[in-house]
């Protein structure tokens, strides 16, 4: 395969292409995971049991893991859970009360562990501390209403001053387990595992060649080989940046390559599109007999003049240029465009001039459809003209009002290849 082989050409851009894309999702999943992962994983980096540690030490807003064999009672609920009081002790090893919150789907062994807990204190055997809860959650202050049940609690009780000065400044709210793993740090993880297995695999799937089958379906119906591309395009009519005119062929090269025959063209016309806070985008448009559309980028109004001008010497009997008339032709007299570019012969009649098509009086036929105007300038480059609906030439070299009765016969189907 040579150098300038299309095929070679098309395999690079595509290898760039999933290069570039690897590297972006790489390059995204970094960020990712410095700037946002950090910031919503605080329940995977809570590392401190806070039953184990001193209870005035606590932070708010930290994450601790919550790990604990013994409740005392519980003083107040609401619909998603209840407020537990759990032994801890402060820097001096002084017995202190915990509030704790803890969803209900824990409820039945919260109360599996107050019965422990009890047992305990009556036999002093710490071997009944089987059963505990397991975790993460977060540090936040007693708020005055929690309170407010806190002490009613203790009326209940008849609990003494010395109970009630011994309660913690702070309360522990455990999150279960399932809110963890839905929370938004569990998203971002799974999203930056998805993003570097996709980053891994997309150089990779490169290598089966798979992007080619759209090519070579295309090249299929025409009885082509990509072996056969290469051969036509070894010889090159035109070039444009990445796209290629062959005799036969417009191919522009990309890691998706577009590719249409040169004889399905029936109108052609070069674009130049505004953008307000960018450059213009200048396309050569060609549209075919079976309705499509290609839209080729090029780098100026020049490139786009030029391609346009050069197909259209290889598909002489396109329509040239974007006005009214063939415009009209194209979405209201489909078929005897059709007609024109592939049936109709050029020939010229005995006594007309070779550089003139026969001009049939105006009795002899209906009125046509074809409106004759000059075309040797696209119509959006040059006001108050208009472009030819058949090939280039001067001002006089144009079409008759006029077609014969047998202009619109043997209309081909333009849904159907010949």
């Amino acid at each position: 395969m040579s150098s300038n082989s299309v095929v070679k050409k098309i395999k690079k851009a595509n290898f760039t292409w999933r290069i570039v894309v690897s590297l972006v999702l790489i390059g995204a999943t970094l960020l990712i995971a410095f700037l946002l992962i950090p910031q919503h994983t605080k329940y995977y980096t809570a590392r401190e049991n806070i039953f184990s540690l001193p209870c005035n030490t606590y932070k708010v807003d930290k994450y601790y893991k919550g790990k604990t064999y013994s409740i005392y009672d519980w003083f107040a609920e609401n619909k998603d859970g209840k407020f537990y009081i759990a032994p801890v002790q402060d820097k001096n090893e002084e017995d202190y009360y915990l509030i704790v919150y803890i969803p209900k789907k824990y409820e039945a062994k919260a109360e599996t562990i107050m019965d422990q807990t009890y047992e305990y204190m009556d036999s002093g055997d710490d071997s009944v501390l089987t059963e505990y809860i397991s975790c993460n959650g977060y540090v936040t202050d007693v708020n005055a209403k929690t309170s407010q049940f806190l002490d009613q609690y203790f009326d209940a009780i008849s609990a003494p001053q010395a109970v009630r000065e011994r309660v913690c400044s702070k309360m522990f709210v455990m999150v279960p387990l399932s809110k963890v793993l839905a929370s938004e740090g569990t998203a971002y993880i799974a999203l930056c595992l998805i993003m570097l297995v996709c980053a891994l695999i997309t150089p990779l799937t490169g290598l089966t060649g798979s992007y080619l089958k759209p090519l070579k379906k295309k090249l299929s119906a025409e009885n082509m080989t990509l072996e056969d591309l290469d051969n036509e395009f070894s010889n090159t009519l035109f070039t444009y940046g990445n796209i290629q005119v062959s005799k036969d062929h417009i191919i522009q090269i990309g890691a998706t390559p577009t590719i249409f025959p040169i004889k399905d063209i029936v109108w052609i016309y070069p674009s130049k599109m505004n953008q307000v806070n960018s450059a213009p985008i200048y396309r050569g448009i060609f549209m075919t007999r079976y309705h499509q559309c290609f839209q080729l980028n090029v780098k100026n109004q020049a490139e786009a003049d030029s391609l346009c001008q050069n197909v259209h010497k290889l598909q002489s009997r396109a329509l040239y240029g974007y006005v009214i008339e063939n415009s009209t032709m194209y979405y209201k007299h489909f078929n005897e465009l059709i007609d024109h570019v592939y049936n109709q012969s050029d020939a010229p009649s005995e006594d007309s001039e070779a550089t003139s098509p026969v001009v049939p009086a105006p009795s002899e036929a209906p009125a046509s459809p074809f409106v004759p105007v000059s075309h040797s300038i696209p119509a959006q480059n040059q006001e108050g003209s208009s472009a030819s609906p058949f090939a280039p030439g001067n001002s006089e070299n144009v079409l008759p009002d006029t077609i014969s009765e047998s202009f619109t016969s043997g209309l081909p189907d333009p849904t159907k290849k010949e």
